[in-house]
């Protein structure tokens, strides 16, 4: 007789039976594919699952609800004991205008009170998809949640690993996402007349986001090591120019290799390959290593060389250091932004 209780973490669910009200009939067929509907919405929210025992307890305060349209204190509080339900859930199907009203309560079994009201209007209760998906929406916002809100945990948990592991710009991306989702859970929850748990939840969320936002807004942590010489003399022309380059990409820099995301390796040397007349030709060679610290492995590692030519072989070699840059920042772009 007993619709079906839902279990779930901190919350159980027990749908009860619909009053039938108004003149007009609702068949026995509708009755029920809008029942089973209610049922596997509260089932489909994570962290609940159907529970299908009958109690007597909430036989009992099935049977007031078909009589009266209330149920007792006393028997809600009875339901509670026996079963360790936290809601029950009752709704009541009138036809208005060849339309299908679902009309739901979702009562508090500690205060014994209505603590969220809602209904919906089928116009086609033989669409069962349809009629699924409005009931999915009912039992949301009966909960006092909406179905973005679990959309948007699950955004969250993404984001929240993703920084774990480093992945600091798909983080970011995460979090971006993760605010219009806020924002949709927000509106439906200010329009409650009285606060949740999800409120809290909500609030929690919006504070995690800016502060995530605000904490990656600076970027992966690179930290630059290596040596580079020019016809034998110590510069530091692409190291620069690559640090540059990742700047302008969001990068930022560290001193602390402690704190980076990555450890960037990078030695260049030149060296003379030929003349041709007065034209000098050389060549810059360069390995460069990119260390993953939160994988704990190198992600990348080559050897890249570079041409130059000029009047002379420090000019050359200052030519083909400067090749060598857009090579090595578009290779080590692909790991850093992953």
């Amino acid at each position: 007789m007993c619709a079906g209780t839902v279990y779930g973490q901190d919350k159980t669910v027990a749908v009860l039976q619909p009053r039938i009200l108004g003149s007009e009939t609702v068949s026995s067929n509708n009755q029920l594919i809008v029942t089973a509907s209610m049922k596997k919405a509260f089932t489909l929210i994570d962290g609940y699952k159907a529970y299908t025992r009958t109690d007597q307890s909430l036989i009992d305060a099935e049977l007031a609800f078909q009589r009266s349209g209330k149920v007792e204190e006393s028997q809600i509080k009875e339901a509670g004991k026996q079963t360790g339900v936290a809601y029950i859930c009752v709704f009541t199907l009138s036809m208005e205008n060849n339309e299908l009203v679902v009309n739901s309560d979702i009562i508090n079994v500690e205060t014994a009170e209505i603590e969220n009201s809602d209904y919906i209007v089928l116009f086609d209760a033989n669409d069962r998809e349809r009629v699924a998906k409005q009931c999915q929406e009912l039992a949301y916002s009966l909960l006092g949640v909406t179905m973005n809100m679990q959309q948007l945990e699950r955004v969250l948990t993404t984001a929240r690993q993703l920084e774990t592991i480093g992945e600091k710009n798909k983080a970011r991306k995460q979090y971006e996402d993760a605010m219009p989702l806020l924002v949709e859970v927000e509106q439906v929850l200010n329009a409650l007349l009285t606060p949740t748990m999800q409120h809290k939840k909500a609030s929690q969320y919006r504070s995690e986001i800016i502060q995530a936002l605000a904490r990656l807004a600076q970027g992966v942590y690179v930290y630059v090591e290596g040596k580079e010489e020019l016809v034998g003399t110590k510069v530091n022309i692409v190291i620069n120019k690559v640090k540059a380059e990742l700047a302008e990409n969001g990068c930022s820099f560290t001193e602390d290799e402690k704190k980076a995301d990555f450890k960037l390796t990078i030695n260049v040397s030149t060296r003379l390959i030929g003349k041709q007349g007065s034209v000098v030709f050389c060549a810059a060679d360069a390995q460069v290593e990119l260390y993953d610290t939160h994988k704990r492995k190198t992600v990348y590692n080559n050897e890249i060389t570079q041409k130059g030519s000029s009047v002379s072989e420090e000019k050359a070699g200052r030519i083909a250091l400067n090749n060598l840059v857009p090579d090595i920042t578009e290779k080590l772009m692909t790991w850093v932004k992953n």
